[in-house]
């Protein structure tokens, strides 16, 4: 086909409306059709030639003029040749050598740079340092933890097996939530528990040790864990090791302090070797006839010290704690651990100066060379390895202040938690919301540490502080970053040392849980809370507001946050808590104490933050949204 016949082939005429073309040409007034004529446009393209084998192409644009019917050329214009490589050019550079070896090497290059960005992207990954995570609390550090004496626990029953009928009451501890339960001396005594005769038998009252595995397996089902409370600062003196020790068999005669007497009285008494007193009153040295010395004991006479100084004495410790590890039991809560060590010269105490006591009295000294001597702290490290040994986790737990090192260089953890039994103590019955908040404030201070109401050496809280604040410091320590251990019968607000109460009364199990109101409830609904990530891992802010209303937080932000507010003071009052960090307009109530006056407001009702009521001695349990920066 020619050239001409190829270009004649492109010639077309379309034929388009007016308002289309109007659109997208501007027509002069003349070429333009006159009112509603029957006008139509029409473009002719043709494609001459200009003789070296280019073509232009060249657009003439008609309107049909219906009064004269003719066409009329209104536009002409032409289009700009193509100026590309032909399919001939693009198949001479294609088979160039140097650009066959130019795309080669642009190939080999992508992939080179795609691998490297590949391993480079993995290796990122791989040796980045991955986000911390919490760090999961341990069983005992979740908590709560509950102690209990278990013959008054089954009193009620008045059963023949105390063990089985411990058992059986798993579920009342499962229900709250308890982690592990912290069982006073169960060892073989004499009427006192801590005049211990065997540290590896069973009191006769409580059951077999079928009966106490048993009891183990029942409870680890429920996730329960079991820890013995040890006291080993001594034993009882009709302990076959003592009775050894009064006739010098080895091993024995250095298993307790021995020393001679200082000197004779004019009446032939013998003088004891040092002033040193017992904590329970009077000389802490008792003359032994048969051995021609004194023994000390720092507590009972009954009860002798035995000697720490002594490695053979640490070696029975060890073969006792595994006794029972093997058993089962999760770990220990050894009381009394302070005076586990005394000063091997048997120097004098030193008068503390403290005004209306005297000489015979234990409060006359300082009592620095029979009281958290350092080295104390060795031995419970050492013990506490034993235990991890054993199991992986297991648990040591000290009663009373002990100075436990704190060298920031030293990897050595020497106990799990530590109990203070200050609080209480140091709280009276008019206590005040500073008072609380200066007590609450020394345990965030320590390592991780344990919070506690009462214990078996006290009266419960509501003989000590009434009963009106019972659910107001229970709320507290619930919430604390801490493990709160519970004194049983305190969740339902029970006096004195009464055995614990499963009837239908107002101070009984099932009285209570049938109540509108009751401890329990309240008790429950904090102990539910403990388990969110704003109690697990947030962030804690303990602060007075108003002088009068001490305000416990718990907030981890992107999870619900936690409020106590508790008021002991003898007033009541309205605070505005919306200023503090975090804290929304509305707050949700999910808990109050019995008395708290809000007879109409229930759980899930909400409560403005500027204006937060609050009773006499009463306290309320917020959860809410935190508000964060905008």
């Amino acid at each position: 086909m020619s050239e001409d016949s190829k270009h004649s082939s492109r010639n077309k005429e379309l034929q388009l409306n007016t308002d289309d073309l109007e659109n997208n040409l501007s027509l002069t007034e003349a070429d333009s059709p006159q009112n509603g004529a029957n006008s139509a446009f029409k473009i002719s393209l043709k494609s001459p030639s200009n003789g070296d084998g280019d073509s232009d192409i060249q657009v003439k644009l008609f309107v049909n003029d219906s009064s004269n019917t003719r066409e009329k050329c209104i536009g002409e214009a032409a289009m700009a040749s193509f100026s590309g490589l032909s399919k001939e050019e693009l198949l001479k550079y294609a088979n160039d050598p140097f650009w066959i070896k130019m795309r080669l090497l642009l190939f080999v290059f992508f992939w080179i740079v795609w691998i490297a960005m590949f391993i480079g992207a993995v290796a990122i990954i791989v040796l980045a340092p991955p986000c911390e995570l919490p760090k999961p609390p341990k069983w005992y550090e979740k908590g709560p933890l509950y102690e209990l004496d278990a013959e008054k626990f089954v009193a009620d029953e008045k059963p023949q097996n105390i063990l089985q009928s411990l058992k059986s009451k798993l579920d009342y501890l499962s229900d709250l939530k308890i982690s592990g339960l912290i069982l006073s001396p169960i060892f073989h005594s004499e009427e006192k528990d801590e005049s211990v005769l065997d540290f590896t038998s069973l009191n006769e009252n409580m059951g077999t040790f079928n009966d106490f595995e048993e009891l183990i397996k029942e409870a680890e089902d429920k996730k329960i864990s079991i820890v013995l409370t040890f006291i080993p600062n001594h034993s009882s003196n009709k302990h076959i090791w003592f009775n050894n020790s009064i006739a010098k068999k080895a091993p024995y005669d250095d298993y307790y302090i021995w020393a001679p007497a200082s000197g004779i009285t004019s009446n032939g008494s013998k003088i004891p070797p040092n002033n040193w007193l017992s904590v329970n009153g009077g000389s802490a040295w008792e003359w032994v006839e048969e051995r021609q010395e004194f023994y000390l004991h720092q507590f009972d006479i009954d009860q002798p010290d035995l000697n720490y100084h002594n490695p053979d004495v640490i070696k029975e410790l060890d073969k006792i704690f595994t006794f029972w590890l093997e058993k089962g039991v999760k770990g220990f809560n050894l009381d009394k651990v302070q005076y586990l060590l005394e000063d091997k010269k048997l120097q004098n105490e030193i008068p503390n100066g403290k005004p209306g006591v005297v000489h015979t009295q234990y409060e006359f000294y300082s009592h620095f060379k029979t009281h958290n001597i350092p080295e104390v702290g060795n031995i419970l490290a050492e013990w506490r390895k034993k235990i991890k040994m054993k199991t992986d986790d297991g648990v040591l737990i000290i009663t009373g202040d002990v100075p436990i090192p704190t060298d920031s260089n030293s990897t050595t953890v020497y106990v799990d938690i530590s109990r203070s039994e200050k609080l209480l103590k140091n709280l009276k019955k008019d206590f005040t919301a500073n008072d609380l908040h200066s007590q609450l404030s020394t345990f965030a201070e320590k390592q991780w540490s344990a919070v506690q109401l009462g214990d078996r050496y006290m009266k419960r809280v509501s003989d000590l502080l009434g009963e009106k604040v019972i659910d107001g410091l229970n709320m507290i320590i619930l919430l604390l970053p801490a493990t709160p251990i519970v004194y049983f019968g305190e969740e339902l607000g029970l006096s004195e040392r009464t055995p614990f109460s499963w009837g239908e009364g107002e101070f009984g199990v099932a009285g209570q849980k049938l109540a509108n109101e009751s401890h329990y409830k309240v008790f429950k609904a904090l102990v539910n809370v403990r388990e969110s990530q704003s109690v697990l891992y947030g962030a804690t802010n303990l602060t007075v507001v108003n002088d009068s209303v001490l305000v416990l937080t718990r907030i981890k932000l992107g999870n619900p946050g936690f409020m106590v507010a508790f008021n002991p003071s003898p007033n009541d009052i309205t605070v505005d808590l919306s200023q503090m960090d975090f804290i929304p307009g509305d707050l949700m109530i999910f808990a109050k104490s019995v008395n708290s006056g809000l007879q109409n407001a229930t759980e899930q009702d909400k409560m403005k933050s500027h204006e937060v009521f609050l009773s006499s001695k009463t306290s309320i349990a917020f959860k809410f949204a935190p508000k964060t920066e905008e």
